[in-house]
């Protein structure tokens, strides 16, 4: 294997410093087509596997990964796990490779970008569409925890956006390194990665299980839905970490007033920094999700009142569809628009009532002037004409 330039054959040589460089030349059977970005956890390359004729995404780790023993072994073993998660909402990893000192790991290319992409670019996403997103991201995790594997650094740009707008989890395997790295300081002074996004328990270094996922999904979601990350009002790493700890969860209504109150309170449990009072499973937080997301949509809302049957929620026309539908925990009992019994006019029978009216009143002149004739009243009277059956 040729990596180029001044790399020797076989991969032996040193990995270019300028990611750029990597652009032309080849790693193992990939031909590199472009950078796709730059972390703390490595250059992510774009490339094409001419066997099959495919992109790839390619992430090359850094020099320094290789040389921690017990990090490649965890990296080994979690990319192992991640290689055999099958979920359409989890980015599939296709290889782990070495080429002399440099390690990479081959995954599927997803173009859409990431998630913090999106809010990087346009701001605050749509209720319904953030929670849209949630859910597929909460499909993804949880394949992975059946798995045994739990991610732990769920932030904005770990999601990622594929053409057709469907959440992929990204990054297994690499997410407990990037967790120790987070808040090591780079030589120039920078911090690498962000802990805006870390559970009470990462932060304190303890022990994590699943529901330290959740808790991250749920500082995504605020993000997703504010366009800030929770706490970035304070003014350093270890504040940040502190408000993680000890601080209440945010709540979006604070710079979104609009925000249906039920998102706060799905943010609120999953932020809880007791894990016992957090959403318990993936599918427990999905579960929430997707009913927000029905009493949006308006689909699928069953009337307690019309049983079997399903209506669609009309917002008011003052309010935004996300208010209207989801600002009430009773929104698919009051919100709802039943059919009206169908009602006569009332003018065909008015009339009816006014022609009675004036008959019965006909037949009373008449028997009135009836009986005037009959009392001998000269000439003030018309006799009822009588019929003599004699002839």
């Amino acid at each position: 294997m040729i990596l180029g330039g001044d790399t020797q054959p076989n991969g032996e040589g040193p990995a270019p410093q300028n990611p750029q460089d990597w652009v032309g030349r080849t790693l193992g059977k990939y031909q590199i087509r472009s950078v796709l970005g730059v972390g703390g956890m490595g250059v992510v390359l774009r490339a094409i596997d001419p066997m099959l004729e495919r992109q790839v995404a390619i992430k090359v780790l850094p020099p320094e990964f290789s040389e921690d023993e017990n990090a490649m072994r965890r990296f080994l073993a979690e990319a192992k796990s991640a290689g055999q998660l099958n979920s359409p909402h989890a980015v599939t990893v296709y290889e782990v490779g070495q080429a002399g000192p440099v390690w990479y790991l081959v995954m599927e290319l997803v173009m859409g970008g990431s998630l913090e992409d999106r809010i990087q670019r346009e701001g605050p996403i749509p209720v319904a569409e953030a929670t849209r997103m949630m859910i597929e991201a909460c499909k993804g995790l949880s394949a992975a925890h059946h798995a045994g594997l739990i991610h732990r650094d769920i932030k904005p740009a770990n999601l990622l956006l594929n053409d057709d707008g469907d959440v992929k989890v990204s990054d297994f395997g690499l997410a407990k390194r990037a967790r120790t790295q987070t808040y090591q300081a780079t030589q120039a002074g920078q911090i690498v990665g962000t802990p805006y996004y870390m559970s009470p328990e990462q932060c304190e270094s303890r022990t994590v299980d699943a529901r330290s996922d959740i808790y991250s999904l749920a500082a995504t979601y605020y993000s997703l839905l504010t366009g800030q990350s929770p706490y970035e009002d304070r003014d350093s790493v270890m504040q940040v970490m502190f408000a993680h700890c000890n601080a209440a969860p945010p709540d979006p209504r604070e710079i979104r007033a609009q925000t249906p109150e039920a998102c706060s309170l799905i943010i609120e449990r999953g932020m809880s920094k007791n894990p016992d009072e957090r959403y318990q499973s993936m599918e427990e937080l999905r579960s929430d999700l997707e009913a927000v997301l029905a009493a949006l949509s308006g689909a699928g809302i069953r009337l307690p009142s019309r049983s079997g049957t399903y209506s669609r929620v009309t917002p008011a026309a003052s309010s935004s569809p996300s208010v209207a539908a989801a600002s009430h925990p009773d929104l698919h009992q009051s919100s709802s628009v039943m059919a009206s019994p169908s009602r006569k006019s009332p003018l065909p029978i008015l009339l009816g009532s006014v022609a009675i009216l004036a008959v019965l009143a006909g037949i009373a002149t008449l028997v009135q002037m009836n009986r005037g004739g009959s009392t001998g009243g000269e000439g003030g009277g018309i006799p009822l004409a009588v019929v003599d059956g004699s002839g």
